[in-house]
């Protein structure tokens, strides 16, 4: 029998952050997936989110590396709207580094 319970949850590796002022300024990412196989063979969706207006910017992919996610935001975001100051992603094998 336990008698010592804990009894709230321990502190996580959660870090603060100051809301965007502009747009494009703070994104989040993540892959969605998988998927059932599309005509074209995706099966993953890369999605990028603005944490100020919210806007969603998807693409499907055949599969979810970091090199895919990276040509992905270099050529599709970068390259259209400029770049971003902080990119948020939850901790995911295939987005951290090694």
């Amino acid at each position: 029998m336990e008698f010592n319970i804990q009894r709230s949850k321990t502190p996580g590796h959660l870090k603060l952050f100051y809301p965007p002022t502009d747009v494009f300024q703070m994104l989040h990412i993540d892959f969605w997936g998988p998927i059932r196989p599309l005509a074209q063979g995706n099966r993953y969706v890369l999605v990028l989110m603005d944490n100020l207006s919210k806007c969603v910017i998807g693409k499907a992919m055949p599969n979810n590396t970091a090199k895919a996610a990276v040509g992905f935001i270099v050529n599709k975001f970068i390259m259209i709207h400029g770049a971003f100051e902080r990119l948020i992603m939850d901790m995911a094998n295939i987005l951290t580094i090694r």
